[in-house]
């Protein structure tokens, strides 16, 4: 169920977001370097990125408030562009994942590290109300 719901989410939800950041992102380039861009690729939407990078002599930050306002909204809401936006997914994230590692030791630990070795697997289980079966 989950592998079914995860290519789900990447086919109706992703896809479609991807796809509308990838435009607005182009669009935000080709107009603040005012057309000096590169092509990053053509398929399967024109990327074009700006020569020189935003401190080269092409870019012009005062542009930004010449583009329309839907353009800029669309630019200024691109989901990791927002540095605290950013850094709170890459914290929880973070958590999420030394949590799954501490839980990963202890169990290794406890079955690994802390497990008696005995001479036979005749030796391995042990009645606890000692009485047979």
């Amino acid at each position: 169920i989950q592998i079914f719901l995860l290519s789900q989410v990447k086919r109706f939800v992703s896809a479609k977001a991807v796809h509308d950041v990838r435009i607005a992102y182009d669009k935000f380039e080709d107009f603040m370097y005012h057309g000096h861009t590169r092509v990053l690729t053509e398929a399967p939407i024109l990327e074009r990125r700006g020569i020189g990078g935003e401190l080269g002599q092409y870019f012009n930050r005062s542009r930004f408030y010449d583009l329309d306002e839907e353009d800029q909204a669309a630019a200024c809401r691109i989901p990791l562009s927002q540095p605290l936006f950013f850094w709170v997914v890459l914290g929880v994230w973070t958590l999420v994942c030394v949590c799954e590692i501490r839980k990963s030791l202890d169990l290794f630990r406890s079955l690994v590290m802390n497990t008696d070795t005995c001479e036979s697997m005749t030796d391995s289980l042990e009645d606890e109300d000692g009485e047979v079966g």
